[in-house]
């Protein structure tokens, strides 16, 4: 007798219960598809920012390979300066100033990598000439 009392007591819960887990299920149905389209979304907005930050790495490291090869033909010019007469020294300095380092900014403006093509045509160049 007091088993069947419990389950008597027990199947209003139960039964309450199955119709929460039930009113749960639909909830869940409806809002699945928002949740899948959001996160679609947010993937696509994740996408794109990694996309720009890439590309932003991706065009400074074009800048600074530009800088640099820039650099490289100063300090070349200096190079090639060894054994030059002084007219063609000034030649490549003249040259050399016209550079631009990058979107249109000159040499100039980049007076230290211009201070170490002076310096190099000064220590391998000008002791020959004497």
């Amino acid at each position: 007798e007091v088993e069947k009392s419990r389950k008597e007591y027990k199947a209003d819960a139960l039964a309450y219960g199955k119709r929460i887990d039930t009113e749960a299920k639909r909830v869940f149905s409806l809002l699945s598809p928002i949740e899948d389209h959001l996160k679609g979304e947010e993937s696509k907005i994740t996408d794109e920012k990694d996309r720009i930050r890439e590309e932003k790495a991706r065009v400074e490291r074009e800048r600074v390979e530009r800088i640099q090869q820039s650099i490289i033909t100063i300090q070349q010019n200096a190079v090639d300066a060894v054994g030059k007469t002084a007219e063609e020294i000034q030649v490549t300095l003249d040259y050399l100033t016209t550079i631009k380092i990058c979107y249109g900014v000159g040499v100039d403006q980049f007076t230290w990598a211009l201070i170490i093509a002076w310096d190099m045509l000064q220590v391998w160049v000008y002791p020959i000439m004497i």
